[in-house]
């Protein structure tokens, strides 16, 4: 049976034996986590409990495997793995904004083509499509840096 999580705060529950994470060191999503964990306070009582895996798929191989009861890694990764599912998810106020940037070199050849792009990524249509994927609806803030 799947492991009773609602909230970081149940990480500490006896049944949560080992918790897997990005390596901190070497992968973003395991940054993300690593600042969560120390933020809600929860790091120093835990750490005995981690298991490593390079990026957010070996996390969820970790848990997938049985090797963790929980991990925690992007919620864009875990929507789509067949063997896991999503138990919660953290407060954005537990770490950095995750965000996905798009941009034109300022070298580019066909700066109206990278403006069309960018107006068919925002479209309902895509954003949609987007969201099926575990991604937030995207906040179209255009910032324009000259050189």
């Amino acid at each position: 049976l799947p492991t009773k999580v609602s909230s970081l705060n149940d990480l500490s529950e006896p049944d949560v034996r080992r918790i897997a994470l990005g390596n901190p060191k070497t992968s973003s999503v395991g940054k993300f986590a690593a600042e969560a964990l120390k933020k809600t306070r929860l790091e120093d009582n835990l750490k005995s409990r981690y298991v490593y895996g390079d990026h957010s798929g070996a996390v969820l191989d970790l848990v997938a495997a049985g090797e963790a009861e929980v991990g925690l890694v992007y919620r864009t990764d875990a929507i789509r793995h067949k063997k896991v599912h999503i138990l919660t998810e953290l407060s954005p106020d537990t770490h950095t904004p995750i965000l996905y940037g798009l941009g034109t070199v300022w070298t580019s050849k066909n700066p109206s083509l990278a403006q069309r792009f960018y107006e068919f990524m925002i479209s309902p249509t895509i954003q949609d499509i987007l969201k099926s994927y575990g991604f937030d609806r995207a906040v179209p803030e255009p910032n324009t840096v000259k050189r």
